[in-house]
């Protein structure tokens, strides 16, 4: 009876810390979604906007999905100057921020 007993008590507490694992997986993941989904929308808006023409660019602002972004447009006589902040996710999985800056020469 004592031989159940104590391996009933092993079985319990490697359950435990299969269930720890898997909730620690599972934030990984869904934290790992959330910054490769910020990488991406980053690159798109950044795409985006090197394929407007130097006349339609401006500063401004957009949002997509779970992403923001917004810009700041710089023009000089040689070069256009944008520089891109987004931020991107949801509060309850958590939101990654970042900015790029771009240059194009006329």
């Amino acid at each position: 009876m004592i031989e159940v007993v104590v391996a009933l008590l092993f079985m319990t507490v490697i359950a435990l810390s299969f269930s720890a694992t898997t909730q620690f997986s599972a934030r990984l993941l869904a934290r790992s979604q959330i910054e490769l989904g910020a990488a991406q929308f980053l690159e798109a808006e950044a795409e985006r906007l090197r394929a407007l023409s130097f006349d339609s660019l401006s500063s401004g602002s957009r949002s997509s999905g779970m992403g923001q972004a917004s810009w700041d447009v710089v023009d000089s006589t040689t070069f256009v100057q944008i520089v891109l902040s987004t931020e991107y996710g949801l509060a309850s999985l958590g939101t990654v921020a970042d900015s790029i800056t771009i240059y194009r020469l006329r």
